[in-house]
């Protein structure tokens, strides 16, 4: 996956936070002119990026969905270090969460501008909720100028969700997870819940 330049914004994709389904839908809209890409990874860090002085928006996902998530892909990522053979996510948050938890803060904080050690010229104007990706997309996009209709955009968000409705599954990960596991999460996450406005 990678990072868009819209005709007038930039879109940042942050991992495991509804960005494949946005990226998707952008080249649907025909609102794509260029996909920045690392070849380690495809994500580029907000201080990788070429400094266009865009609008520049992003997506954030709840901690406790966000972990889950991140976890059963890491599992099936042949390239990934994660530990695969844990029964379940609570076992593997006890176990192995030392090593991981407050990843999903470290990633945020680069990717939105606001890490210490990887500073950034560029600027994310607008961080929407994958929660409430639908709005906030079209949000980020009347923001951007970017020219789409709203009509037109509902239109095209329906048909979407038709084909691919498992982006507006979000809460699914949350259901299973102890109050053990969601007080280490929140614990090693503070900074994204408070940043974002997260229950916890």
């Amino acid at each position: 996956m990678s990072n868009l330049l819209l005709n007038n914004s930039n879109f940042i994709h942050i991992p495991k936070c509804g960005g494949t389904f946005v990226q998707s839908f952008l080249y649907r809209l025909n609102l794509v002119k260029f996909r920045h890409q690392s070849p380690q990874n495809g994500h580029l860090f907000l201080h990788q990026m070429p400094q266009n002085n865009l609008y520049t928006f992003t997506f954030v996902r709840h901690p406790y969905t966000w972990w889950p998530s991140f976890w059963n892909w890491s599992k099936r990522d042949r390239f990934s270090f994660m530990e695969r053979e844990c029964p379940d996510f609570d076992t593997w948050v006890h176990e192995y969460g030392p090593f991981w938890m407050g990843l999903y803060t470290r990633l945020v904080r680069r990717y939105i501008g606001e890490d210490p050690v990887y500073k950034s010229k560029n600027k994310v104007n607008f961080v929407g909720k994958n929660e409430n990706i639908d709005h906030d997309l079209l949000e980020a996009l009347i923001n951007a100028n970017e020219s789409i209709s709203e009509e037109f955009y509902w239109k095209e968000l329906r048909s979407a969700e038709h084909q691919n409705s498992k982006y507006l599954n979000t809460q699914e990960y949350n259901r299973n997870i102890s109050n053990a596991s969601k007080k280490i999460i929140y614990r090693a996450e503070k900074y994204v819940f408070d940043r974002f406005n997260y229950e916890s």
